[in-house]
């Protein structure tokens, strides 16, 4: 697979560079043990709904998040005198990403619960992975999004659920409400 062109994005083969490329391959195509462990966990019919997405993660976490991660590591979030924090660009690229794959979202979508029972968590923990081998550092955050929105939806009150659970499931920034751990 050919390096990325953007020239916002570093070059895979600058022998300058301190921190060195991730690999450019699909992690999901690279992943064998993934591939078959989604084979035995999920029945026919939510593969069919899963490997498409899974298939695209993989490539977007090799392709487009590894080398932002890059950036953004070297371009540290900047603490305001106003309290407020500015991130790199290239953070919001993969906070597009990883949010809008929705592997948070789905696995509070009624829907899809419905459809596939059970196995949406298994997809959405599956996308998260992937999209982790390209940056842990944001899917720290992701992580504690889905883990309040997982606690609300397990033993928080119905009215604290239907108020926050699809304010935490958002898949475009502008709809960006997040989660902590205090």
């Amino acid at each position: 697979m050919a390096p990325t062109s953007n020239p916002d994005l570093p070059d895979p083969n600058d022998p300058n560079d301190p921190i060195p490329p991730e690999p450019r391959q699909s992690y999901w195509e690279a992943d064998g043990p993934l591939r078959r462990w989604i084979e035995r966990r999920l029945p026919a019919r939510t593969r069919a709904f899963a490997e498409p997405r899974l298939r695209e993660m993989g490539r977007l976490a090799a392709e487009e998040v590894a080398p932002r991660a890059v950036v953004a590591d070297k371009n540290p979030p900047k603490l305001r005198d106003d309290g407020g924090i500015d991130y790199d660009p290239s953070y919001r690229e993969m906070e597009k990403i990883a949010y809008g794959s929705g592997f948070i979202a789905l696995k509070y979508d009624a829907a899809l619960r419905a459809e596939h029972k059970g196995h949406v968590q298994a997809v959405g923990f599956a996308l998260g992975y992937l999209f982790a081998q390209g940056e842990s550092g944001l899917f720290c955050p992701a992580c504690m999004t889905d883990g309040l929105a997982r606690v609300l939806d397990q033993s928080g009150s119905e009215a604290l659920a239907r108020a926050w659970i699809p304010r935490l499931c958002f898949t475009r920034l502008e709809n960006r409400t997040t989660g902590a751990m205090f």
